[in-house]
C-alpha cells in the first residue's frame, strides 16, 4: 500500500513538472510570438517599394506563420524567412549579351517585383530563425549589426542585392553558420578574420563584390568549408599555398577575374575530393601544376585568360570525371557558374587571353567523361588531331592551333557533337561524313579542306541536354543543386560562350534570337554544286537564326533553289556564296520567297541575267552584296522598300540606266555602292535623305550633270567616291568647305586639272585635313600650251567619240583597264607651303644621300626645304617591304587620323606602285638616340629627362587608349622619338610595323622590332599587345636614365646575356640606384623621385606581362612628379 502511494505521488509530481515547463513554454513563447510579428512588420515598413507585392498578405488579420516566405516552429517563433518572386531565367542572358561592354548586372533590373529598401534593425529580434533568404532583391545599406544576435542561423543568402559596406566582422559570433552567400553585391575592403570563427561554414559565396586585399590564409582554418567563391572581386597577391592544406573537405574553388599573380600552388592535388577550379581572368604566369592531375573527382577546370604556358601536364589525363576544360578563351564571358549562385558578366577590367602552351596532349581529348573543351589559339607547336576521342563530346573549340593533316575518323563518333571549331588551322583532305546537321556550331573556315560538301540529311539528332538548354534557357536554382552539378557546369558553361559566340562573331541580328545555328564552310577549296541546306529537322522545328557561310571556295554550278526552300521555317537566315565559281542566272522566283533572308552576300562570281524582281517582299534584309559578277539590265527600283536595308553593294558589274530616286527611302543604309558599272544620269538629290549614310560609291560609271549640294548635311558620310565620271561644277560644291568625309575622290570628271576636292576649310588651324587630294599644278598654261590645246580639239573630238563607243561596248575585263598612275598626294594637314609631289622630289634632290637624316627597318628619312624656313620630313618607304596598296593606303588612312600633342604628325602621303612615301613634319633638335649616347648626353639635367619620359608615355598612352581603335606601336626605341628645339618629344613611326606585318608573306612568323627592346613574350610567341609596348618603353627609359644603350658592351663583364633590363635589375634588387643613373645625376636630385622612376623602369620591363603597369598608370605616377 505505502510504494503504492509512493508512486501515484511521484507520478504526480513528474506531471506537476511537466505541466509547469509546458506553462512556461507556453508563457514564452505567447510572450515572443506577438515580438516577431513585430519585428516581421517593423521590416515590412523599412521596405519602400513592393512592386510585387510579395509582402502584401503581412497583416495584422492575419497569423504570422501563415505570411508569404514566413516558416514558424510549433510555438510560433520564426525560424525560416525566404523573401523572393522567384528563379532567374537564363533568357535573360540574352539581354546581357547585346551589350557589347563587360559590365557588373544590377540584379534588381532582372527581378520586376522585387522588394527595394533597407534590412530593418529588428530582424534581430528573429532569434529562432534559422534560415534567412533574400535573393535578387534590391535591398541596400549595410548589414544591421543586431544580425549578430541570430546565433542559430545556418543559412543567409542575400546574393543580388545592393548592400553596401564591408563584409561584417561580428558575423563571426553565429557560430552555428554554415552558408554565407553575399555574392553580387557592392561590399567593399578586405574579409574580417572573425569569420573564421564560423567553424561550420561550408559554403562561403562573396563572389561578385568590390573585395580587395589579399585572399585570406586564414581560410586554411576552416576545415568544413566545402566551397570558396570569391570571382570577380578585386583581390591581388599570389594565391596562398596555405588554401592547399587541410582542404580534403574543399569541393568548390573559384578565384576568377581578380588580380591575382604569381604561380598556381602547388598542392591543389591533396584537395582530393576537388570538383571545380577555376582561376581564370586574372594575371597567373607559369605553368598548370602537375599535381593536379591527381584530383580523381575533379569536373571541371578553367585557366583561361592568363598568362600560363610551358606543356599542358600529360598527367591531367588521370583526371577520369573532367568534364569541362577551358585552357584558353578570347570570347566576352556572359554569365558566371552556376556554382557562384550569381549572373553577372565580368567586371570592367576584361582580361585578355596570354596563355599559350607548347601543344595539347591527345590524351585530354580521349577522356572518358570530357563534355566541353575549350582552348582556341592555345599551342604554339604544330601537330596532327588525335584518332581517338571521347564518346561523351559535345564542345570542342580548336580553332587557330596549327593543327595539320586529315580530320581524323575518330572525331565522327562523337556523335554527341553540338559544337565544332576547328578554325583557322591547316587541315587539308576531305571532310568525313559528320552529323553536320544536328550542330548548333560548325566551324572549318579558314583550312584546306577539298572535295564536295556533304549531303548528309539527317531528320533526327542524338538527344542533347545542351540543345534543350539554349532553346529553353533553363531554370537557374535559388541554390546549389549537387546532384546536377555536372549537368548544370556544362549547361552554364556552354550557354556562356555559346552567347560570346553569338555576340563576338556573327551579326548583331543573330542576338535577337535566343536559337541560332551556324555552318561555316568558308575559305577552303570545296568544289562541286552548291546544294540544299545543312540542318536537321530538330533544330528547324526551333524556328532558328541559320548561317550557312560558303564563301572563297571553288563551288561551282548554278545557285539552287533548295537552298531557299526552308527559308518559312527559320527565324532568320544569312547565306553566303561570295568569291566562288557560281554560274547562272539568280532564282528570282526562291530568293524573293525566302521571307527570313537577312543577308545575301554573293559577289565575286559569274551570275549573269539581271537582279531579281520581288526582292522588295524581303522586309527583314540587311545585307545585298551582288558585286563583281556579270548582272546587266537596270537597278529595281523596288529596292527602295527596303527599310531595314543596311548594305547595298552592286559594284562592278553591267548594270545600265539611272539610279532610281526611290534609293532615298532606304532610311537605315549605311553603305550604297555602284560603282564600276554603266549607270547614266543625274545622282538623285534624295540620296541626302539616306541620314544614316557612311560610305557612298558611284566611282567609274557615267554620271553627269551636277553633286547634289544637299549632300552636305550627310553628318556621317565619311566616304565619298564619284571620280571616273562626267559630273560638273565640283570646284565650289559645300563638300569642299564641309570637313564631313574622311575620304572624297572625284578625280577625272569635268573640273580645271588646277582644282581638286577638298574636306576641310582653307585656313590655317582649323583641324586636320582628312583627305586632300592635290593634282600637279604648274600655275596658268602659256601661249604655246594654249595653241597645242586648240590645234588638237578636232582630233580631241574624234578620240573622244571612239572612247565613248569603245566605253560602251568593251566587256568587263576591259573595262578595269590600267590607268596610268596619277603623282599625286594625298594631304591629312594644311602646311604652310604648297606640298606636291615634283616639289617633294625637287627638295630632297631625288631623295639624295645629301639630304638624309635618317634610316631604319621601314625606308630611309630624308630633308626637304620646300621653301625657306618650311621644311618636312620625308620617309621613303621600302617597297619590297609593303605591298597590297589598297590595304596600305587604308591603313595610312586610319593614321592619318590620329591627332596627339606628342605624337610627329603625319601630314600626307603618295602610294603607287613604284613610289610610296610619307610626309612628317620636322623636327630639329633630332632624335632621342642621339641625344643620349652623344658625349653631351650625362648633361640632361633631371626635369628634362622627365618631361621626355612623360611625353613618351603620354604619346603610347594616346595610342592604346585614346584614339577610334587601339594602335600598337611594336618598334619603340630612342631613334623613333624625335625632338623640338626645345627638347620636347615626340613619338614617330606608330602603326608602321602593324602596316608592314599585314604586307609581307611571313608576317605570322616574324617579330616586328628592334633587338634589345622587344618583349619577351613577343619574340617567343609572335603575340603582341600593349604590354609589349610598356615593356619597349621600359627599356627606352632605362636609357634615358643611366645613358646606357639597351645593349651596352659594358654589360659583358656581369656575364654573358646581360642587357640593360637584367643590369637595372640586378642593382635595383640591392638598392643600389645611383649605380644605374647617368653620372652625376644622382647628385642632381631628388632622389625620391629618382627611386621612384627607376622602379617603374624596372616593373615595366618585368618578364611577367602581368606585373608590367598600363601606360595610363605610368603617365599618373610621372605627372605626379611634374
Amino acid at each position: 500500500m505505502y510504494g503504492s502511494r509512493l508512486n501515484c505521488a511521484f507520478k504526480l509530481c513528474f506531471w506537476f513538472v511537466i505541466l509547469s515547463k509546458w506553462s512556461l513554454w507556453q508563457w514564452v513563447a505567447a510572450v515572443s510570438s506577438p515580438a516577431d510579428r513585430s519585428s516581421l512588420l517593423s521590416m515590412k515598413a523599412s521596405i519602400q517599394a513592393d512592386p510585387g507585392g510579395l509582402l502584401s498578405d503581412w497583416r495584422e488579420d492575419i497569423d504570422h506563420c501563415s505570411w508569404r516566405g514566413v516558416k514558424c516552429d510549433a510555438s510560433g517563433r520564426v525560424t525560416s524567412l525566404n523573401i523572393t518572386c522567384g528563379d532567374f531565367n537564363l533568357k535573360d542572358i540574352i539581354s546581357v549579351c547585346q551589350n557589347k561592354t563587360p559590365r557588373p548586372l544590377d540584379n534588381s533590373g532582372y527581378s520586376k517585383c522585387s522588394l527595394k529598401g533597407r534590412l530593418a534593425p529588428a530582424i534581430g529580434n528573429l532569434t529562432e530563425l534559422r534560415v534567412l533568404l533574400l535573393p535578387f532583391n534590391g535591398l541596400f545599406g549595410e548589414l544591421p549589426k543586431e544580425m549578430s544576435m541570430l546565433k542559430f542561423l545556418e543559412y543567409i543568402d542575400l546574393k543580388g542585392n545592393k548592400f553596401s559596406g564591408s563584409v561584417p566582422s561580428w558575423l563571426g559570433n553565429i557560430s552555428q553558420l554554415r552558408a554565407l552567400v553575399l555574392a553580387d553585391n557592392h561590399f567593399e575592403g578586405t574579409i574580417s578574420k572573425e569569420i573564421s570563427n564560423c567553424r561550420n561554414l561550408e559554403i562561403l559565396d562573396l563572389a561578385g563584390n568590390k573585395l580587395s586585399g589579399t585572399i585570406p590564409t586564414f581560410l586554411k582554418d576552416m576545415t568544413s568549408l566545402r566551397m570558396i567563391l570569391l570571382s570577380s572581386n578585386q583581390f591581388s597577391g599570389t594565391i596562398p599555398i596555405e588554401l592547399t592544406n587541410n582542404c580534403s573537405k574543399l569541393e568548390h574553388i573559384h578565384l576568377e577575374d581578380n588580380n591575382l599573380f604569381g604561380e598556381i600552388p602547388k598542392g591543389f592535388g591533396g584537395c582530393s575530393r576537388l570538383r571545380s577550379l577555376l582561376l581564370s581572368s586574372n594575371a597567373l604566369s607559369g605553368s598548370i601544376p602537375v599535381d593536379i592531375g591527381k584530383l580523381q573527382e575533379l569536373q571541371v577546370l578553367d585557366v583561361s585568360r592568363n598568362s600560363l604556358g610551358g606543356s599542358i601536364p600529360e598527367e591531367l589525363s588521370n583526371c577520369s570525371q573532367l568534364s569541362i576544360l577551358v585552357l584558353t578563351n578570347n570570347l566576352p564571358i556572359c554569365q558566371r557558374f552556376p556554382c557562384d549562385t550569381s549572373l553577372r558578366q565580368t567586371s570592367n577590367n576584361q582580361k585578355d587571353e596570354f596563355n599559350y602552351f607548347a601543344s595539347i596532349p591527345g590524351t585530354l581529348m580521349a577522356l572518358p567523361s570530357l563534355q566541353l573543351l575549350w582552348a582556341p589559339g592555345a599551342a604554339a607547336l604544330a601537330s596532327t588531331l588525335p584518332s581517338i576521342w571521347g564518346s561523351r563530346l559535345e564542345v570542342l573549340n580548336l580553332a587557330s592551333n596549327s593543327y595539320i593533316g586529315n580530320l581524323p575518323e575518330g572525331l565522327m563518333k562523337c556523335k554527341r557533337m553540338v559544337y565544332l571549331d576547328l578554325s583557322d588551322n591547316k587541315l587539308e583532305g576531305v571532310l568525313p561524313s559528320m552529323f553536320i546537321p544536328c550542330m548548333v556550331f560548325f566551324n572549318v573556315s579558314a583550312n584546306s579542306l577539298s572535295g564536295e560538301l556533304p549531303r548528309k540529311y539527317v531528320r533526327n539528332c542524338s538527344r542533347s541536354l545542351l540543345l534543350d538548354s539554349i532553346a529553353n534557357y533553363m531554370q537557374r536554382p535559388t541554390l546549389v543543386d549537387e546532384m546536377s552539378f555536372a549537368t548544370w557546369a556544362l549547361s552554364s558553361y556552354f550557354s556562356s560562350l555559346y552567347c560570346g559566340v553569338i555576340l563576338n562573331r556573327l551579326a548583331g541580328w543573330f542576338v535577337e534570337h535566343n536559337f541560332s545555328v551556324v555552318h561555316d564552310l568558308s575559305s577552303n577549296n570545296f568544289t562541286g554544286p552548291l546544294h540544299s541546306l545543312m540542318i536537321a529537322d530538330d533544330l528547324l522545328s526551333k524556328s532558328p537564326a541559320y548561317g550557312l557561310f560558303l564563301s572563297n571556295n571553288q563551288l561551282s554550278g548554278p545557285l539552287s533553289r533548295n537552298l531557299f526552300k526552308l527559308c518559312q521555317e527559320l527565324g532568320g537566315f544569312s547565306l553566303k556564296v561570295s568569291n566562288n565559281k557560281a554560274v547562272g542566272i539568280l532564282p528570282a522566283d526562291a530568293i524573293s520567297t525566302c521571307i527570313s533572308l537577312r543577308q545575301f552576300e554573293a559577289a565575286g562570281n559569274q551570275f549573269i541575267g539581271e537582279i531579281p524582281h520581288g526582292l522588295e517582299r524581303l522586309k527583314h534584309l540587311l545585307i545585298l552584296d551582288l558585286s563583281s559578277n556579270d548582272l546587266s539590265g537596270g537597278l529595281p527600283p523596288e529596292l527602295g522598300q527596303l527599310q531595314q536595308l543596311l548594305f547595298l553593294i552592286l559594284a562592278k558589274n553591267n548594270l545600265t540606266g539611272m539610279v532610281p530616286e526611290s534609293y532615298g527611302q532606304l532610311s537605315s543604309l549605311l553603305v550604297l555602292d555602284l560603282s564600276d558599272n554603266r549607270l547614266t544620269g543625274n545622282i538623285p538629290r534624295d540620296l541626302a535623305s539616306l541620314k544614316n549614310l557612311r560610305k557612298l560609291l558611284l566611282r567609274n560609271n557615267c554620271l553627269s550633270g551636277f553633286l547634289p549640294e544637299n549632300l552636305a548635311r550627310l553628318k556621317y558620310l565619311n566616304v565619298l567616291d564619284v571620280a571616273l565620271n562626267n559630273l560638273s561644277d565640283l570646284v565650289h560644291h559645300p563638300l569642299r568647305s564641309d570637313a564631313l568625309c574622311a575620304k572624297i575622290s572625284a578625280v577625272d570628271n569635268k573640273l580645271p586639272r588646277s582644282y581638286a576636292l577638298s574636306t576641310t576649310a582653307d585656313k590655317e588651324g582649323e583641324g586636320p585635313y582628312t583627305g586632300k587630294i592635290v593634282q600637279n599644278s604648274k600655275g596658268h598654261p602659256n601661249p604655246i600650251m594654249i595653241a597645242s590645246i586648240v590645234s588638237g580639239c578636232a582630233i580631241g573630238a574624234v578620240l573622244i567619240i571612239l572612247l565613248c563607243v569603245f566605253f560602251f561596248t568593251r566587256d568587263k575585263s576591259a573595262q578595269m583597264f590600267h590607268r596610268q598612275e596619277k603623282r599625286e598626294l594625298v594631304m591629312f594637314r594644311h602646311f604652310e607651303s604648297e606640298i606636291t609631289y615634283e616639289n617633294i622630289f625637287s627638295a630632297t634632290v631625288n631623295f639624295s644621300l645629301d639630304n638624309l637624316i635618317g634610316s631604319g627597318g621601314f625606308g630611309a628619312t630624308y630633308k626637304a626645304e620646300l621653301s625657306p624656313g618650311r621644311i618636312v620630313a620625308v620617309k621613303r618607304l621600302s617597297l619590297d617591304k609593303f605591298q597590297g596598296r589598297k590595304h596600305f593606303e587604308a591603313e595610312i588612312r586610319t593614321l592619318g587620323m590620329v591627332n596627339h600633342p606628342n605624337l610627329v604628325t603625319l601630314l600626307g602621303y603618295h602610294a603607287s606602285d613604284n613610289e610610296k612615301f610619307l610626309i612628317y613634319n620636322y623636327f630639329p633638335g633630332g632624335n632621342l638616340e642621339n641625344l643620349i649616347h652623344n658625349p653631351r648626353g650625362d648633361q640632361l639635367k633631371w626635369r628634362v629627362r622627365l618631361r621626355i619620359a612623360l611625353n613618351i608615355a603620354q604619346a603610347l598612352a594616346f595610342l592604346h587608349y585614346g584614339s577610334n581603335q587601339k594602335i600598337l606601336h611594336r618598334d619603340i626605341k630612342p631613334s623613333n622619338v624625335l625632338l623640338d628645339k626645345n627638347l620636347n618629344a615626340f613619338l614617330s613611326d606608330f602603326g608602321l610595323a602593324k602596316l608592314l606585318s599585314a604586307s609581307e608573306t611571313h608576317a605570322t612568323t616574324d617579330v616586328e622590332g628592334t633587338f634589345g627592346y622587344v618583349a619577351p613574350e613577343y619574340a617567343m610567341t609572335c603575340r603582341v599587345s600593349e604590354k609589349a609596348d610598356v615593356y619597349s618603353y621600359g627599356v627606352v627609359l632605362l636609357e634615358l636614365l643611366s645613358g646606357k644603350k639597351a645593349l651596352d658592351p659594358s654589360f659583358s663583364r656581369y656575364g654573358n646575356g646581360f642587357n640593360i633590363v637584367s643590369w637595372a635589375a640586378m642593382f635595383y634588387k640591392k638598392g643600389n640606384c645611383q649605380e644605374i643613373l647617368a653620372a652625376g645625376l644622382w647628385d642632381e636630385g631628388p632622389r625620391s623621385e629618382m627611386r621612384e622612376v627607376l622602379r617603374l623602369a624596372v616593373k615595366c620591363t618585368m618578364a611577367s606581362i602581368s606585373v608590367r603597369p598600363t601606360m595610363r598608370e605610368v603617365v599618373d605616377i610621372l605627372r605626379e612628379m611634374g
